[in-house]
């Protein structure tokens, strides 16, 4: 049973407790009967507090589990202002990050794979065009050893394939 459920069964055997206590009491000096409403009144205040610092971050970290649930690794959960609900959400958000990041490697190093395994050459240059990387198609399309493309321009390579491409303006294609 979730825990709302029993904070409210809670709540009405706390008034059913005062409400018996005052059907009791109903005999007696007037005096006992403001000092039960006082401590049914003390009570409520005392669940509202209870209600703010144990269910609402229960909630909380249940609407957590559901982006885990969902995969959705991108979204965070705030700080409640309670102690060990805050432990557990700087936990799950340290783990929604780390869970990100693995993911991202995963797919970084499915395309590095994907790339190095492609039958088509695949040179990646930097912003300064300088070869970061050639998979081994593209080494044998260049006829070029790896260890000399390395961090070379395209029009530095003694290449007449790479002479072509280096002419090629960017965001264009050729044939």
């Amino acid at each position: 049973m979730r825990i709302k459920f029993f904070f409210f069964i809670l709540v009405l055997f706390l008034l059913g407790l005062g409400g018996m206590l005052v059907y009791l009491l109903s005999g007696k000096p007037l005096l006992y009967l403001y000092v039960l409403e006082g401590l049914i009144g003390f009570i409520l205040i005392y669940l509202i507090v209870f209600y703010n610092k144990i269910v609402k971050p229960m909630n909380t970290i249940g609407s957590g589990m559901e982006l885990l649930r969902e995969q959705d690794f991108s979204s965070r959960l705030s700080r409640v202002g309670q102690y060990e609900a805050d432990r557990i959400v700087n936990i799950f958000n340290r783990m929604m990050e780390q869970l990100k990041n693995e993911r991202l490697r995963e797919q970084n190093h499915f395309l590095d794979l994907l790339i190095q395994a492609s039958p088509m050459g695949v040179i990646i240059l930097t912003m300064d065009d300088e070869v970061s990387q050639l998979n081994p198609m593209a080494v044998k399309m260049l006829g070029v050893r790896m260890e000399e493309a390395m961090t070379k321009r395209l029009d530095q390579m003694d290449s007449p394939l790479a002479a072509e491409l280096s002419s090629i303006p960017k965001d264009e294609t050729a044939v």
